[in-house]
């Protein structure tokens, strides 16, 4: 058992000293959940909605319809603008009539 530790610890130090100092990206990957049983790729989540505010609220004056006469009928409506904020970052605004 003792001469099982030392092959280890010498193999795992000379992994450290030959390697380069400087690499790009990153030497191992380790994934840990998520995959696809025997599937030898792992699967991204898509980005979820973490939060969602109400950025702006605001009510118009729209017409809803012309009478016959011609005369137009007005209604108060009220616009409500969201912006919905997602887990990689990035957000998306939307507006909603109330």
């Amino acid at each position: 058992m003792k001469k099982f530790i030392i092959a280890a610890a010498v193999t795992l130090t000379g992994l450290f000293i030959t390697a380069p100092e400087a690499e790009a990206g990153p030497r191992f990957s380790v994934q840990i959940g998520g995959g696809h049983g025997g599937h030898g790729h792992g699967c991204k989540r898509a980005p979820y909605i973490v939060r969602t505010i109400e950025v702006c609220r605001r009510c118009e004056r729209v017409v809803s319809y012309y009478r016959p006469c011609g005369t137009p009928v007005y209604r108060h409506v009220t616009i409500i603008t969201y912006r919905s904020i997602y887990s990689n970052g990035s957000s998306r605004t939307y507006t909603r009539y109330a």
